[in-house]
């Protein structure tokens, strides 16, 4: 169901990293040193080896390297930090009416846990409205209200007052939610969704509409498998789409979720086979809003 929360695996990254450009842009220019697998996080790799690996934080965002978000959480923001910088994203919050509150878990003095929660590796349950308005934040800055109830009518057919919107709140310079969406553009170039968003010959699959996004996956309990996500906004330089997608995968499954995540995007950008940025306008400036979704059948709704 979509108003559940799931693991929010490596989405977490993606606040991690605006912590740190936030509250310590200097660290976010010195390279990280890894050892072993970029993935796997034991409490002795939350402190940086004197040798190994290294890479840049920028290559170590669109590639998911464990390792580096974990030292970033434990050695440059620290606990109070980050966890003031995920609930001014709301994941504290129920997103929407029917919507599930987030759940993160206070570290407190516990690096092994910082590190995970910093990483993505645990912590941290959201919802898949949770997870769009993160992507959301990286337009211009600012924490979306979703809003989707038209109007409101009484038993007699009387129409009622909407609830009033909430003032919006600010959780990104403008500069610092560019900079987000430039790294993450990588994502899709040349990061973990690269593959999905290229066709069979290697070509774009949306042309010129390039794409920022965040991969995450983590396997988990309630139900059992191998919980993947994208999230993302297209196109980088001016966005208009927002997009969230979470599946729930078995021991054999035959796409992921940045595919789901491509081929919507192809049906928003691409009608007829040729793609640009103001074919969205049929979606985004729809009234009431148009969603495009697939349900579990595989059919768009």
């Amino acid at each position: 169901p979509p108003t559940r929360p799931y693991p929010a695996a490596s989405l977490v990254k993606v606040i991690t990293m605006a912590a740190a450009l936030d509250s310590a842009p200097e660290a976010v220019a010195r390279p990280c040193r890894y050892v072993g697998n970029q993935y796997r996080l034991t409490p002795k790799r939350v402190d940086p080896p004197r040798g190994g690996n290294s890479v840049s934080l920028r290559k170590a965002l669109i590639t998911s390297n464990n390792q580096c978000f974990a030292q970033l959480a434990v050695h440059t923001i620290g606990a109070p930090t980050l966890l003031d910088a995920i609930d001014r994203f709301g994941w504290l919050d129920a997103p929407g009416p029917g919507h599930a509150q987030g759940v993160v878990t206070d570290p407190g003095d516990n690096a092994f846990a910082l590190g995970r929660l910093g990483s993505g590796l645990g912590g941290a349950r959201i919802t898949p409205l949770h997870a769009v308005s993160l992507a959301a934040a990286l337009v211009d800055g600012w924490r979306v209200e979703p809003r989707w109830i038209r109007r409101i009518t009484d038993a007699e057919g009387r129409e009622l007052a909407l609830p009033p919107e909430r003032p919006r709140q600010r959780v990104l310079t403008s500069e610092l939610a560019t900079e987000l969406r430039e790294m993450l553009a990588e994502t899709t170039l040349r990061g973990t969704a690269r593959r999905a968003f290229r066709d069979r010959r290697g070509r774009s699959l949306l042309q010129r509409v390039k794409v920022a996004g965040k991969t995450g996956s983590l396997n988990g309990k309630d139900p059992d498998g191998r919980y993947e996500w994208f999230v993302g906004v297209a196109p980088v330089d001016r966005p208009t789409i927002a997009i969230a997608v979470v599946s729930v995968q078995a021991p054999l499954y035959w796409v992921s979720a940045s595919q789901l995540a491509a081929e919507t995007l192809k049906v928003i950008f691409c009608p007829k086979g040729v793609c640009s940025s103001a074919a969205a306008g049929r979606w985004s400036e729809a009234s009431p809003p148009s969603v495009a979704a697939i349900d579990d059948g595989g059919a768009a709704r």
